[in-house]
């Protein structure tokens, strides 16, 4: 029972290592699932603001915006400078944030990618121990000596009567050992 005792307390542990090792593998499976997620939404979001850009650089002061819309006349030229200043100002301003923003973007990109990609090998790393660990766990509980069945005990309790004609139990080997069986008297 000694060697079954610590073959216990190692079955135990190895128990315990499973269970820690299959929750960290569920975890690691819940945060690629999550990264995965983030990528799919993120790569059209990075591509419209790439079409934002272009799109803003493409953009060029019109020449409508230095006549007056009251009185339907230009602007003096000073006005229209200030105009086109103002509107150079505001697109330079607005590529800068659009860029700023896909900059940030494209950095969180590359960190889930490259969570994913270690999370991967953690995941392989993690099944890879949880099968060694099982594969042992089989092995201590294969070696742990189970006590036998009372079915199959080799020596049978049977009734045998005393020398003083009281019953009793004792085991076939003990009956073989003692003296002849005498027999109870009826009256």
């Amino acid at each position: 029972a000694g060697g079954n005792d610590a073959l216990q307390r190692q079955a135990a542990e190895l128990r315990r290592q499973i269970a820690e090792t299959e929750a960290k593998k569920e975890a690691l499976v819940r945060n690629q699932s999550a990264d995965a997620a983030f990528l799919e939404e993120a790569a059209p979001e990075l591509d419209g603001l790439r079409r934002q850009v272009r799109d803003e650089h493409g953009r060029v002061f019109d020449d409508s915006e230095a006549i007056c819309p009251t009185c339907g006349q230009a602007y003096p030229p000073e006005r229209i400078d200030d105009l086109k200043a103002r509107f150079n100002t505001d697109k330079a301003d607005k590529i800068q944030s659009i860029t700023e923003r896909g900059k940030e973007l494209a950095a969180l990109v590359k960190e889930a990618q490259a969570r994913q990609k270690s999370s991967m090998r953690e995941i392989a790393d993690c099944g890879d121990r949880l099968e060694t660990l099982r594969s042992h766990l089989r092995e201590v509980t294969d070696s742990i000596a189970a006590p036998p069945a009372w079915e199959t005990t080799t020596a049978p309790m049977r009734w045998s009567w005393t020398s003083s004609g009281n019953s009793s139990r004792t085991s076939t080997a003990r009956r073989r050992n003692n003296a002849p069986r005498r027999r109870p008297s009826w009256t």
